[in-house]
């Protein structure tokens, strides 16, 4: 599950001005990410990919609101 996460974060960050698959993958990548996380701290191994995934989609978050905010400004400027 943390490498799915990981791979999801990432897609979500590469995907980042596509909205709608972008929103799907980074939805899943923080799902799978907190479900790796807590299977880690059980004794499953890949804790720092389930940690990785986290901070990754938490910048993916940053980004789609970045881009919205961008798209809203330019709207409206025009």
């Amino acid at each position: 599950m943390a490498i799915a996460g990981f791979v999801l974060s990432l897609c979500a960050v590469a995907l980042s001005w596509v909205p709608f698959p972008n929103f799907i993958a980074w939805i899943l990548g923080v799902t799978f990410s907190a479900i790796g996380l807590k299977r880690a701290n059980r004794g499953a191994p890949h804790r720092g990919l389930a940690i990785a995934g986290l901070v990754i989609s938490l910048g993916a978050a940053v980004l789609i609101v970045l881009f919205i905010a961008g798209i809203g400004l330019l709207i409206v400027s025009l």
